[in-house]
C-alpha cells in the first residue's frame, strides 16, 4: 500500500474523554473521525500524531497542531508548525511554506485542509447540541382496520432501529441546521405514511356503513 492510496477502512470508535471530533469530508481519510482530546493534539503523517494522515503523501511528517485557545480561554485553535504545503483554515492559508502560523480560533463547523484532506472540526457541545436536535420520532401506529396493519408496523420498527444506528454518523457529519432539516423532513415522511395508512382504513369503513 502506498503513501497516496486510500487507506484500508476502520471500525469507528467512540472516545468519550473527546472534546470534539475532526471529520475527514475530502482525500483518503474521507468519512474517518478523528477525536480530539482536551489537550488537543498534532496533525501529521507521524504513526504517533492523534490526526495520523500516514497515506497522505502531501502532508508533513509534524504538520499544524490542534490545542487548547490559551486567549480565548475556551475552545480550540489551529496553527501550522512549519509544514511544506500549508494549513488551510476555511480555505485560506495561514502561513506561508515551512513557517509556523499564529494560532487561529475554530469555529464549529470549520474546515481545515492539510495536503489533500480536509477535515472539518466539531466542538463536543456542539455535537451534543446536534444529537438532541435530531430526536426520532416512534414509527405511527396502523389505523385499526387497516390492511396490513402488523406489517406495516412491523417494517416501520425496522426503519426506526435504522435511524437510530444513523443517528451518530448524522451527528458527526452535519451541522446542527442540517440535521434540523433532516428532522423536518422525515416528521414529514411519517406524516405522509400515516395519512396514506389511514385511507384504506376509511374505505372499508364507508362500505360497511353502506351494507348497514
Amino acid at each position: 500500500l502506498s503513501l497516496c492510496q486510500r487507506p484500508p477502512a476502520m471500525e469507528e470508535a467512540t472516545d468519550p474523554l473527546a472534546c470534539g471530533s475532526l471529520y475527514a469530508i475530502t482525500g483518503p481519510y474521507t468519512e474517518r473521525t478523528f477525536p480530539v482530546k482536551e489537550e488537543g493534539g498534532l496533525i501529521g503523517r507521524s504513526r504517533k500524531c492523534p490526526v495520523s494522515l500516514l497515506h497522505d503523501c502531501e502532508v508533513s511528517h509534524n504538520h499544524a497542531m490542534v490545542e487548547p485557545h490559551a486567549q480565548a480561554g475556551s475552545g480550540f485553535c489551529i496553527r501550522d508548525i512549519g509544514s511544506t504545503f500549508g494549513t488551510y483554515l476555511n480555505d485560506k492559508r495561514l502561513s506561508e511554506p515551512k513557517r509556523a502560523s499564529e494560532p487561529y480560533k475554530l469555529k464549529p463547523g470549520d474546515t481545515v485542509k492539510v495536503g489533500q484532506t480536509t477535515l472539518r472540526w466539531q466542538p463536543r457541545q456542539h455535537l451534543d447540541a446536534a444529537a438532541s436536535v435530531l430526536r426520532i420520532p416512534p414509527p405511527p401506529r396502523s389505523p385499526a382496520g387497516a390492511r396490513g396493519g402488523g406489517a406495516r408496523e412491523s417494517d416501520l420498527a425496522k426503519v426506526g432501529e435504522h435511524l437510530e444506528k444513523a443517528h451518530r454518523v448524522l451527528c458527526n457529519t452535519a451541522a446542527a441546521v442540517e440535521l434540523a432539516v433532516v428532522a423536518r423532513r422525515l416528521e414529514q415522511l411519517l406524516r405522509a405514511q400515516a395519512q396514506a395508512d389511514s385511507v384504506p382504513a376509511l374505505g372499508a369503513a364507508a362500505e360497511r356503513e353502506e351494507w348497514r
